[in-house]
């Protein structure tokens, strides 16, 4: 929440902010240009004017600017998209929006803010009563201010902001303008919204649903792992349908069963908004998305929204966006995307204490009078793993949220986490980006990463101006992981002396694993999630797979496991570890995959399997 400045001081001369340089002309001519969106084809107006009010701002804030460099594509940047998807979500549980907590703490800094007012905008009254009295904003951010006018006259737009910096309402807001203007269309869905998680999806949607409080606009919001007959009602009822938010999977299945004519109704869309669109690419919604715009009519509005710009985003601006679209980057060239108010530390430890020094990290955090702390690990099953092994080591306000939870645990634990003080979250990547958590002190990565999603988690901190801390824990045969952050702020520290660590709770806790405990069960489960991560990045770590099956067998040892998880033949041979030497293969063949794929109609597999079990055919999904 923006805090309500001082009273005004006589405003500073402007200096130039921006810097516009000519991008690369790779996609100009990529494909033929559609018509404007806006009926009479005008351009888009000037620029908003800066009305400066506050001596808060100051003329050496960031300067974010327009155009930028665009990479070339490379082969194999997507990576295997399946693989990724399968670690997504899972599909379960209710629809619960959760209304954002507004944060207590005033940022510490308004670098991320611009000198225009919301008051200073065209727009209805009854969205600016809306922005002032519900979202208590004030001023536009950068992205907000330079996306606006292109937006509201009907540009497509590829805007590259850090998260955290209003990215949501940067969308929304033009778009929501435009529609409030144009009037209704009946028999379809004017605007349409992807997001890459549910997590992200709902907060969209609770965003939207407050900036058209004091207008009858209707918002839906299609996730998997919601109720269908919820989407379905949505979808055959009379009343209009004004703004779609959905995640790819789930909107894809009432394509694919045209359920309440939704094909037709989405070839009337009007704008089509794809949030972390590189997001969406690095967990492999490529084949989604591109059928969705399939689906959608060309004379449509584009806008693309993004933390970087990936080789893979490429193909997706040829087919999604019109030659003449507008590129906003508010990202500095000298600004390495990291939050400049953010410390970052860096721990290279001894394998077998990973999370001993983990420990030691949180519980040295932990005596700050107000703490939030978000938990990184590489899997699902680990940060699974990692709850279970603090909550029976005695850590209070312990709370995890990954794909291997249902939607209505993930949405309970996300609203808690919101707007708990002193807990602690472990998560996959669910968390990562996107959605909006206040005040975290600290965000704990444990374990590989890359730059990328290294930016990202730590973009949980520090955000809106706020401070925060990011410490980065690796075992010794992860440190190649350091050269790609060389250019980063970040502060190599030593591991912490073997006496500090001796009376770890969680190193007594897996000393001591009892045999059949669901403790047990979660170590011998992240064991396997372990091993096909890891393995799938052995050219990252120049190992081999002997020596990737060999860490296996350390990490199983380290976490409490009394021997080594034997695993399916047929779930070797996908990771292609068949034949290697150093692991064997069960004797036993799972049926089924585990009892959560089979009660709950989700993702099976589990510690045996590997496939998706439950009842996917012909349901519903993400």
């Amino acid at each position: 929440m923006q805090r309500q400045d001082a009273a005004p001081q006589k405003p500073k001369p402007q200096q130039q902010r921006y810097r516009q340089r000519k991008p690369k002309q790779d996609g100009a001519a990529d494909a033929a240009p559609r018509a404007p969106h806006n009926s009479n084809g005008s351009a888009p107006p000037a620029p908003v004017k800066r009305t400066p009010t506050d001596s808060e701002l100051n003329d050496n804030k960031k300067k974010p600017r327009r155009g930028g460099r665009r990479k070339k594509s490379s082969a194999g940047a997507e990576g295997n998209g399946e693989e990724k998807r399968q670690h997504a979500e899972e599909e379960d549980g209710d629809d619960e929006d959760v209304d954002d907590a507004e944060s207590e703490s005033a940022p510490k800094t308004m670098d991320h803010l611009s000198d225009v007012l919301f008051s200073s905008l065209e727009i209805s009254e009854k969205t600016k009563r809306a922005i002032v009295q519900d979202l208590k904003y004030e001023r536009l951010t950068h992205v907000q201010n330079e996306t606006f006018s292109h937006i509201l006259a009907g540009k497509d737009v590829l805007a590259k902001a850090k998260t955290g910096n209003g990215k949501t309402i940067a969308f929304l807001l033009p778009v929501i303008e435009n529609m409030i203007r144009e009037g209704r269309r009946p028999h379809s869905v004017p605007v349409l919204v992807i997001s890459p998680t549910r997590e992200l999806a709902l907060q969209i949607a609770t965003e939207a649903r407050r900036l058209t409080k004091f207008h009858s606009l209707n918002i839906a919001c299609f996730v998997g792992g919601s109720s269908i007959g919820k989407d379905v009602k949505t979808l055959t009822g009379n009343a209009p349908l004004d703004i779609l938010i959905a995640t790819p999977g789930r909107l894809l299945d009432h394509i694919g069963q045209d359920t309440g004519n939704v094909v037709s109704k989405l070839g009337k869309s009007s704008v089509l908004i794809l949030d972390e669109a590189d997001r969406l690419l690095d967990m492999g919604f490529r084949p989604e998305i591109l059928k969705i715009i399939a689906v959608l009519p060309k004379d449509r509005q584009t806008l693309l929204f993004s933390a970087t710009l990936p080789a893979s985003t490429e193909e997706l601006k040829k087919v999604a966006l019109r030659a003449d679209y507008e590129f906003i980057d508010t990202i500095d060239e000298d600004d390495h995307q990291t939050n400049v108010q953010t410390v970052q530390e860096s721990i290279v430890c001894n394998f077998e204490n990973l999370f001993q020094v983990a420990e030691h990290v949180l519980t040295e955090h932990m005596q700050l009078p107000q703490y939030k702390v978000m938990a990184f690990l590489p899997t699902a099953r680990a940060a699974q793993f990692a709850a279970q092994l603090f909550v029976e080591a005695g850590f209070p306000n312990v709370l995890e949220i990954h794909s291997r939870k249902s939607q209505s645990a993930r949405t309970k634990a996300a609203d808690a986490f919101r707007k708990g003080k002193k807990v602690i979250m472990f998560s996959s990547d669910v968390s990562a980006r996107g959605v909006d958590y206040p005040d975290v002190s600290l965000v704990l990565q444990i374990g590989l990463t890359d730059r990328d999603q290294y930016i990202h988690r730590l973009g949980r901190t520090a955000r809106a101006g706020m401070e925060g801390r990011g410490v980065l824990v690796l075992a010794d045969f992860e440190k190649p992981l350091l050269k790609d952050l060389t250019d980063l702020p970040l502060t190599e520290r030593a591991e912490p002396d073997a006496s500090l660590l001796k009376n770890s709770r969680v190193g007594k806790v897996m000393k001591t694993l009892v045999p059949g405990s669901e403790l047990e069960k979660s170590a011998q489960q992240s064991y396997q999630a372990w091993l096909g991560f890891y393995n799938s990045n052995v050219r990252r770590l120049k190992i081999d797979k002997p020596r990737c099956v060999q860490l296996a067998e350390r990490y199983s040892q380290a976490i409490g496991l009394s021997e080594v998880p034997r695993l399916e033949k047929k779930t070797l041979s996908k990771m292609g570890l068949l034949g290697v030497a150093g692991i064997e293969p069960s004797p036993y063949v799972a049926h089924g995959g585990s009892n959560r794929g089979q009660n709950q109609n989700g993702r099976g597999g589990g510690f045996g399997g590997g496939g998706r079990g439950g009842s996917r055919g012909g349901g519903f999904r993400r």
